[in-house]
């Protein structure tokens, strides 16, 4: 017994494969999904990046202050 995995449409007549339009949904979720997380993380490292420059910079002015120097 074979499965059918295509589908004619009724108004065109072109022939589909279920199973690419299937996997063809299921990539475009994933990829949406991917590219949301990269620009979270990207997001994410240029705060941190931000943060730790204007403390190295905070760092940097107390130490040219200190009365040590």
């Amino acid at each position: 017994m074979s499965k059918t995995t295509a589908v004619i449409c009724p108004k065109c007549g072109n022939e589909f494969n279920v199973e690419d339009v299937l996997a063809h949904g299921i990539e475009e979720k994933f990829r949406e999904k991917y590219n949301e997380d990269i620009t979270n993380i990207e997001n994410n490292i240029r705060a941190k990046k931000t943060c730790l420059m204007s403390e190295s910079r905070s760092f940097e002015n107390e130490k040219w202050k200190s009365p040590n120097r």
